[in-house]
């Protein structure tokens, strides 16, 4: 086994402005045409801009050049770990960019670990152990640590990986919307699971929202304590607040307020 050698730099160069929301790294042989693609569509329709390789042309110094210039100008990074991901160096050497960038708190990281074990990104096993003793051939010591100590950065990052039996497509919603409220800080945290009454009743307070009446209109969401009413109301907030000129979100006014008769008044 190589011995452990050099570190990784921290690039400390600030910029002011993004021109992508979203830089998405892949091995394009494993999910170019279907897992990417979908997910690049479902950012896109939401309104996110990304920057990907979606030529799936030969790499070069040209192009490899183009893409680091693409991550000094992306807010967020998502990494989809694929089993052939780290046979290719130049996966690799976009990931100690993506790292380096992210080390200079400039960029945020997320992992997507597709069809791997995190466990296998972190210690180069499985799969991604087995690119790594040709890999020592042919690039040196040096530059294969860095390699190994990117790999291991990034998958102790909070990453996301799809749920047993879950499909795709929801996956991909999933990716969408922590990638929003990541971006926009006025996105609620809620949990991301909601059993079907409460899924019913969401979308029906969205097509409500959503019917383009000009009237001024009140909802109201009534029950008893702990069933959920906030939860539902922060949902219903993220999914909707883009399209209104102003939003906000008022929680515990009760309790803040003081007592029922106020808040009746309130």
């Amino acid at each position: 086994m190589a011995a452990e050698c050099g570190s990784v730099g921290r690039s400390s160069q600030k910029r002011e402005r993004f021109a992508h929301d979203v830089f998405l790294s892949f091995r394009g042989e494993d999910v170019r045409k279907r897992f990417i693609d979908h997910l690049h569509s479902a950012l896109t329709q939401r309104g996110i801009t990304v920057f990907y390789d979606d030529t799936g042309l030969q790499r070069g110094v040209e192009i490899q050049s183009k893409l680091h210039e693409a991550i000094e100008s992306s807010k967020i990074a998502i990494v989809t770990f694929s089993r052939r991901y780290a046979d290719s160096r130049w996966c690799l050497d976009e990931l100690v960019k993506i790292m380096e960038r992210r080390g200079s708190h400039d960029l945020i990281v997320l992992p997507v670990f597709y069809k791997v074990d995190p466990t296998h990104v972190r210690h180069q096993t499985g799969t991604y152990g087995e690119s790594f003793p040709d890999h020592d051939t042919k690039y040196g010591c040096e530059r294969v640590n860095k390699w190994k100590q990117a790999l291991r950065s990034a998958a102790d990052l909070a990453g996301l990986r799809p749920q047993p039996n879950e499909y795709e497509a929801q996956f991909i919603q999933h990716i969408v919307k922590e990638v929003d409220r990541k971006l926009d800080a006025r996105q609620l945290d809620i949990p991301r699971y909601m059993v079907g009454a409460e899924s019913l009743l969401i979308q029906g307070i969205n097509k409500w929202l959503q019917n383009g009446s000009p009237q001024v209109e009140v909802g109201i969401i009534y029950g008893p304590g702990g069933v959920g009413k906030t939860t539902i109301a922060k949902i219903v907030y993220n999914e909707n607040y883009r399209a209104f000129e102003s939003s906000s979100f008022l929680a515990g006014v009760r309790t803040a307020h003081g007592n029922d008769t106020e808040f009746i008044r309130l």
